[in-house]
């Protein structure tokens, strides 16, 4: 809630972040039928069928997710919360059990299909935490099973005797909802903050955006090699295809271009032929070795000088470094199918883009952008401003969230096969 202050200062607002969760016990899965759950899953899933729009186009689907238990905990007095976007809710407390038993029945109303499920087991006693998973809701599988534990910056696994949860969850979303709901803007997260400043997250970023530079560098090699005649094979089949576009080129098919870069990096499951590693073959790659060591050293030094003098410049560069690589790695997932729906959903807005631009000529389409452009603001003074492309890209996790969205192996436990 966003209130605006009284008196003097009228263009302040305080902004109210306001959670009400809370456990029943008409919410656990000892007063559920299995039957009619079934049956109310049934209902759910027909009523997210694609063509069914009535509803409002916020509610996009349904997640339920039963809490059974946990094992292997370090702690023994430990809940459970569950986090959906600002939607949270938490079972009650197993007191002196590493094991803890909730058999708790939890719903949400999902409004992104994009979205991360949190789920955070908590010990009360110690008030820290044990272990989390996140789970995007795409990747949710229907049906029970267990799912290992991470600590608290999702590298690792959590500390106990092979840290689980024992989950079931299902999820039923609209598709053309979905889809709408993709291209506005991203719910933002309000209590996100930026990093401190830290010399290992600094690396880190660092690494990320010199991996990003990389990715850059070899898609010009490659686009500079269609030129250079290094491969005989690869400049005539450039030259040809070329010449043909130059030749049969409409202003319709530019869109199509951005469709070159789903097909050069989808991945095998994709593919009926393996063009691309028989094209690669035709590149000579360079490989750069540095081995200038000492001078390396000595940038570490002036480096750990000017984070002890600059501080604020350098979290600057840390918060800049990574915000790049993250918007490099998501337009890396994104064309490499990372988020099938969303890519999917940029190939079809390619399409029709094109298709658009097939039927009403372009200089008419520049004098709609123009009046659109203009007129916006005095329709809608009150809008969001958003770039759709931009809202698109940031429904694609970076590589930093799929590492900490990646399950852990479990060791083999013989009682999990009782449950």
């Amino acid at each position: 809630m966003n209130i605006h202050l009284e008196g003097e200062l009228k263009n302040i607002q305080t902004m109210i972040l306001l959670t009400i969760s809370g456990t029943t016990m008409l919410n656990t899965i000892y007063n559920d039928n299995e039957d009619e759950r079934k049956h109310t899953e049934y209902l759910l899933q027909k009523k997210y069928n694609w063509y069914r729009l009535c509803d409002e186009f916020s509610n996009v689907g349904f997640l339920q997710v039963i809490v059974y238990g946990a094992k292997g905990l370090s702690g023994h007095d430990c809940y459970c919360i569950l986090k959906l976007n600002y939607h949270r809710l938490q079972t009650q407390t197993d007191y002196k059990t590493n094991e803890p038993s909730w058999m708790k029945i939890f719903s949400f109303t999902v409004t992104d299909i994009t979205s991360i499920l949190e789920v955070i087991i908590i010990d009360e006693k110690k008030c820290e935490e044990v272990g989390r998973i996140f789970m995007p809701l795409l990747k949710i599988q229907p049906g029970k099973r267990w799912y290992a534990l991470k600590d608290s910056i999702l590298k690792e696994k959590a500390r106990g005797n092979n840290p689980r949860i024992l989950l079931e969850m299902n999820v039923a979303w609209n598709l053309i909802k979905g889809a709408v709901r993709v291209i506005n803007p991203k719910e933002p997260n309000y209590l996100e903050t930026d990093e401190k400043l830290d010399r290992h997250v600094f690396s880190r970023n660092l690494t990320r955006a010199k991996a990003v530079t990389r990715w850059i560098i070899d898609t010009f090699k490659i686009y500079k090699t269609c030129f250079e005649w290094e491969s005989t094979k690869l400049n005539v089949a450039s030259l040809i295809l070329w010449l043909t576009f130059c030749f049969y080129a409409k202003m319709w098919m530019m869109p199509l271009l951005f469709l070159i870069p789903f097909f050069w990096y989808k991945p095998e499951g994709y593919t009926l032929i393996d063009w691309k590693s028989k094209l690669m073959d035709e590149i000579t790659p360079e490989n750069n070795v540095d081995t200038k060591n000492e001078k390396e050293d000595n940038k570490n030094t002036s480096l750990r000088q000017k984070i002890n003098s600059l501080q604020e410049i350098i979290q600057s560069i840390q918060n800049i470094l990574g915000k790049f690589a993250s918007t490099g790695e998501s337009i890396k997932n994104l064309f490499n199918f990372t988020v099938p729906f969303v890519s999917f959903l940029a190939i079809f807005f390619i399409v029709v883009v094109s298709f658009v631009m097939y039927l009403i000529p372009f200089n008419y389409i520049c004098m709609i952008w123009a009046v659109n452009k203009f007129m916006k603001n005095i329709f809608r003074p009150n809008r969001i401003r958003n770039n759709e492309m931009m809202d698109l890209l940031s429904r694609v996790p970076d590589d930093e969230t799929l590492m900490e969205c990646e399950d852990l192996p479990l060791s083999h436990i013989s009682d999990d096969n009782e449950n």
